[in-house]
């Protein structure tokens, strides 16, 4: 039997004659309650509300797809599509915590805010790091860089990023001393051809357009990247062989203390923590270094044979730096400051010592970046930058030529502003931003045609390409680069293809890239044999191609990371320093051929606590003259090699680690050749567990089997050392 409402509502109230009217008054009772409830709805209703992000390489903006993204609460999980982005629909307003995890990056969380019936965004950047698997140290980045974490600089025990960096495959370390200068050289290119940043603070000395990764301290840093190739299209100017980039650490231990001893008069002590303060994360650190640097060696017999002893070979150093983030808005700031003094001698060759040869430096810095998510899974980013350096260089007796004493000030400062937003079809992102960075220039070195200041402008425009379901991403990005002592715009490009392959993940890329000429290079101060040269072209990277295969999985029971890049570039103009036919030395547009391969692998042994490590590189660089194309850039060795071994077993650890320095030639002609060598360093380790305290003592011995060989003929190198390092830090 069907009984109506207002059957129902009349056997309820019990009222068989008032049928009718009961009736009525229930419905109208429905009725007003129904209208009571739609005017109340739009205060109180509740609507679901959609997620949406981006996940992008913090290196240098690139989106990583396969990222798994889980939110909490309700363990909802998705992962990233081939432009970075995700989005999460239904879920109930209220705050939510997002995890995002990735094979070769940091894992991190976000607090993010779900709103009533709207769509929030996030945008989250991951550090590239090392494989959390034990005993390996460095691995590639889903960029096609070399990454060392902030464990692995700690643990490898160098006192600089220079030290830190050997071993990088189809990266050359030109250093002149132990606590000498150390310039960096990729894939064959000069020094000045490679932009280092820190902080994104570019590093390239105004006058030399080289970096110096002795003036920063190794253990001062979250991570150092190197990303080889032609990447003006990113970067900017000196990014033609490749970029260094180097991250300053804002998240401490709460205290550490360290210290320690060594030959070759070595001493060192470093203080440093970090702490919640307000609303974000505080830390400091202060870190000093002296070297005495005397030792006794032979002279080649090249060079007239004998012995002498190493002076004027001293170093003392000290580095502060203090960071803070924090949120701030809708996006993450992060704010460092750091200051580094040094004072060195310069000994000079082995036949030609420099007694009195000295240098001073002092450098201040500040930078901030602020990254946030925007609406519809669009990203904006902004960050500035503020330095001033003063170097000096002196002699008063110089074996050569007469005495100098050059004061070079620079004060720089820079902005970027960047943004990203979801594109349209197979478009799946596009972004650009705008640059500025003005540099103003006194220097004693130069001429009086030298300009004082240079205002460098650029404009960049980047997408991402990917069909819907597809996996591949084919990314672009163009920049247009005014520079200001030049007057003249620079272009360059690069058109990158990623496939994931199962297990393996190829990326194929063609790019350009420049390098302006220095301002020492148009405008030293002539001397006697040294003329400067103003009508210099730009260094030219004007198609660059390059292949690279990567593999991470299990093999045997083992874990396994490996990888295999091919490259060539020839670069246009190469800047060269040669004599001409009265033997004054003059610089010079020369143009190079490059090409050549890398390989790297790293295994971890699981229950053994054994790790390996090692890589291989073939650098071809050579003149591109009629008469012979086989002679290779001076001081640039064709083979490369490193190989590494850690074993860690409770709180002992061992790490054995040699690498090869390959056959060069001292002179752009294939004469005098310089025999290849290997040096290994072996370091034991032990950690001590003291309450809420932890403590780690080291013994670290270089060149083991006192090799003295070099990599510039002349400037000898004191073979084996020891020191001993003591650590204390207090647990998080």
């Amino acid at each position: 039997m069907r009984v109506s409402l207002c059957d129902r509502s009349t056997m309820r109230w019990g009222h068989p004659r008032g049928k009718g009217a009961a009736c009525r008054r229930a419905c109208f009772a429905v009725f007003v309650g129904v209208v009571a409830i739609g005017f109340a709805g739009p205060a109180s209703a509740q609507w679901p509300g959609e997620l949406s992000g981006q996940i992008v390489d913090a290196a240098n903006g690139t989106p990583i797809g396969a990222v798994e993204v889980l939110v909490e609460p309700g363990a909802r999980r998705t992962s990233t599509d081939a432009s970075g982005g995700f989005r999460l629909r239904g879920l109930e307003p209220g705050a939510y915590r997002i995890s995002v995890l990735r094979l070769g990056y940091g894992g991190t969380s976000r607090d993010v805010d779900v709103q009533n019936g709207r769509t929030s965004s996030v945008r989250i950047a991951l550090d590239p790091v090392a494989i959390e698997v034990l005993g390996i140290t460095a691995t590639v980045s889903a960029s096609g860089g070399t990454v060392l974490s902030r464990a692995a600089l700690v643990a490898s025990g160098a006192s600089t990023v220079g030290d830190a960096l050997q071993g990088v495959p189809g990266l050359v370390i030109q250093e002149q001393s132990r606590g000498g200068p150390q310039l960096v050289s990729l894939r064959g290119a000069n020094p000045d051809a490679v932009l280092v940043l820190l902080d994104g603070i570019p590093l390239n000395d105004p006058v030399t357009g080289e970096a110096d990764l002795s003036s920063v301290s190794a253990r001062s840093l979250a991570s150092a990247t190197v990303l080889p190739g032609a990447l003006s299209a990113r970067f900017g100017p000196r990014a033609g062989a490749g970029v260094i980039l180097l991250r300053s650490a804002v998240d401490l231990e709460p205290l550490q203390v360290s210290t320690g001893v060594g030959a070759l008069g070595q001493a060192g002590m470093s203080v440093g923590g970090g702490r919640g303060f307000g609303n974000g994360r505080w830390n400091g650190r202060l870190e000093g270094r002296r070297l005495d640097g005397g030792f006794g060696f032979s002279i080649p017999p090249e060079a007239g044979g004998g012995q002498a002893y190493r002076n004027n070979a001293d170093l003392v150093t000290w580095n502060a730096s203090t960071g803070w983030s924090s949120r701030l808005g809708q996006g993450d700031l992060i704010a460092t400051a750091g200051f580094e003094r040094l004072d060195r001698g310069l000994p000079g060759r082995s036949f030609a010592p420099s007694p009195e040869a000295r240098q001073k430096f002092d450098r201040a810095r500040l930078s901030a970046g602020w990254n946030a998510g925007m609406f519809d899974g669009g990203s904006l980013s902004a960050r500035t930058f503020a330095t001033r350096q003063v170097s000096r260089f002196s002699d008063s007796n110089p074996p050569f030529g007469t005495s100098y004493d050059d004061r070079t000030m620079l004060w720089a400062l820079g902005g970027a502003v960047e943004g990203a937003m979801p594109g349209l079809g197979v478009l799946r992102e596009m972004s650009g931003g705008v640059d500025v960075d003005v540099q103003s220039v006194e220097s004693d070195a130069l001429g009086s045609a030298a300009p004082p200041r240079r205002t460098d402008l650029g404009l960049r425009a980047s997408g991402a390409w990917s069909a819907s379901g597809a996996e591949w991403t084919v990314s672009t990005s163009v920049r247009g680069h005014w520079v200001g002592r030049t007057d003249r715009w620079h272009k360059s490009h690069e058109i990158a293809l990623d496939v994931p392959l199962g297990g393996f993940s190829l990326r194929v890329a063609h790019r350009s890239a420049f390098s302006p000429p220095t301002l020492g290079d148009q405008f030293f101060r002539e001397g006697v044999g040294v003329e400067p040269n103003p009508d210099l072209r730009a260094e030219r990277v004007p198609s660059e191609m390059a292949v690279q295969v990567t593999w991470a999985g299990q093999l045997a029971g083992m874990a396994v990371r490996a990888s295999a890049d091919v490259y060539r570039g020839d670069m246009k103009g190469m800047i060269v320093w040669l004599p001409d036919f009265r033997f004054v030395w003059s610089p010079r547009n020369v143009d190079v051929l490059r090409s050549g391969a890398e390989a790297r692998f790293a295994v971890a042994l699981p229950r053994t606590g054994l790790s390996l490590d090692g890589s291989v590189s073939i650098t071809r660089a050579t003149y591109d003259r009629e008469v012979s194309d086989d002679v290779q850039v001076a001081y640039r060795p064709r083979f490369g090699a490193s190989i590494s071994a850690d074993w860690r077993r409770g709180p002992w650890s061992i790490r054995l680690a040699s690498r090869r320095t390959g056959a060069r030639f001292p002179v752009p002609a294939p004469v005098n050749e310089l025999d290849g060598f290997w040096v290994s360093d072996f370091g034991v380790g032990r950690t001590w567990s003291l309450g809420a305290w932890s403590a780690e003592t080291r013994l670290r011995i270089e060149r083991v089997f006192d090799v003295t060989d070099a990599l510039i003929f002349s400037f000898p190198d004191p073979g084996r050392t020891l020191r001993v390092e003591i650590r204390v830090g207090q647990e998080s």
